[in-house]
């Protein structure tokens, strides 16, 4: 018996298990969730190789934290059939075309379109190597600020902030490597109005 209540969430489905047996699948997107996990999102799936193995890694974007969970093809669309039913709105994106489903209580629709941008062939990404920060996990402000614990792990509710904190810190390196080499030596003025979580990066 078919999860889907509308012909174009069957479709959708099928679209997105054949781009992955032709291995055109960049990523699908599924937001808007109405499922019974009230602070979950988002939920962003990829493909990536994960000990020599192809896999479907899933970002479940919730309130208060992300987490990531991989999963076998098999098991993947699974999980895959059961949230394009949760979700208002999915989008679909391959190497030639973008499909996006659009729902409501009476309706569903969908819209299957090409890329206009150079062909590329999609990228596997490696989770076997440790993603670029620019702030050390293991930094002594990190803890003082509550961000991570005293085994230096993120506290799930400081994620973002702590996302936060390296996205300033990548944006402040590249305009900082613009500036002239006789103006590189700069003072750093902290207002007071919070924690510093910022500043302290820097």
């Amino acid at each position: 018996m078919s999860v889907f209540s509308f012909e174009q969430e069957q479709q959708f489905f099928h679209e997105i298990k054949q781009m992955l047996d032709q291995q055109t699948f960049e990523r699908l997107i599924l937001s808007q969730y109405k499922g019974e996990l009230t602070q979950l999102e988002k939920i962003t799936f990829r493909v990536v190789e994960l000990h020599g193995k192809k896999q479907l890694s899933a970002l479940y974007h919730h309130t208060t934290q992300d987490v990531t969970k991989n999963y076998s093809f098999e098991d993947g669309l699974e999980q895959i059939a059961v949230l394009i039913t949760q979700c208002k709105q999915a989008n679909l994106f391959a190497t030639h075309q973008e499909i996006q489903l659009k729902k409501n209580k009476k309706k569903a629709m969908l819209n299957m379109g090409k890329k206009h941008s150079v062909t590329t062939v999609p990228t596997v990404q490696a989770h076997d190597r440790e993603k670029q920060r620019y702030v050390q996990q293991g930094s002594a402000f990190l803890k003082e600020l509550g961000i991570t614990d005293e085994k230096a792990q993120i506290i799930p509710s400081m994620a973002r902030k702590w996302k936060q904190i390296n996205k300033f810190i990548e944006i402040f390196a590249s305009a900082y490597e613009q500036i002239d080499a006789e103006q590189k030596e700069l003072n750093i003025v902290d207002f007071g109005s919070g924690k510093g979580y910022l500043t302290l990066g820097l």
